[in-house]
């Protein structure tokens, strides 16, 4: 990757000190690309409304989450296959139904209060 030059009117940093920058930023670039792909899972409507439901009830089948969002059981599995993917969700089968649930992973805490911002700016 070629580095590109720009040159500032009034640079707040040294040549010296970004090169240091770039190259710490170079040390985080997996993890900073894992965690983009972690907020892109994040990004989807429907998603939300999944991990908001799992956080809300602890764990529930793909047939009630279904029928809250009123959509296919396919079309929540495929959003649950991608959670799943993500490490966000878990689940666990009794017979013919699956149950999902937040991962332990998963920073409860931090979501619970996004959304109690959201909800609370909203109304």
């Amino acid at each position: 990757m070629t580095a590109v030059r720009l040159d500032c009117v009034s640079p707040d940093r040294t040549p010296e000190e970004l090169k240091a920058l770039r190259k710490r930023m170079a040390l985080h670039a997996a993890r900073l690309r894992r965690t983009s792909e972690h907020f892109a899972l994040l990004a989807g409507e429907t998603r939300l409304k999944i991990i908001h439901l799992l956080g809300d009830c602890g764990e529930l089948c793909v047939c009630d989450l279904a029928t809250i969002l009123e959509m296919t059981p396919a079309a929540v599995s495929q959003h649950l296959s991608r959670l799943r993917s993500g490490r966000i969700v878990g689940s666990w089968r009794d017979g013919m139904t699956i149950y999902y649930r937040l991962t332990d992973a998963v920073d409860r805490e931090f979501l619970m209060s996004v959304f109690r911002d959201r909800i609370v700016r909203e109304d």
